[in-house]
């Protein structure tokens, strides 16, 4: 997807399993958009509160060319 971008294009990753940490998620994304800039970790919204490790399954990063 990196490669059809416009010079001030934007991509969104997200994942959807408590499978993978946020930690491993953030990084494995990091790695494969490598020389674009992250604006963005969404957190949990507050109506989801997170009380337990697996409760953490929605991660969404933003990044910007």
């Amino acid at each position: 997807a990196q490669k059809h971008l416009t010079a001030k294009g934007t991509i969104v990753g997200a994942c959807c399993t408590s499978r993978i940490p946020r930690s491993t998620f953030e990084q494995t994304v990091a790695q494969s958009l490598g020389g674009m800039k992250k604006v963005a970790s969404l957190p949990p919204e507050d109506d989801h509160p997170v009380n337990f490790p697996e409760g953490d399954y929605l991660k969404i990063v933003i990044y910007r060319a």
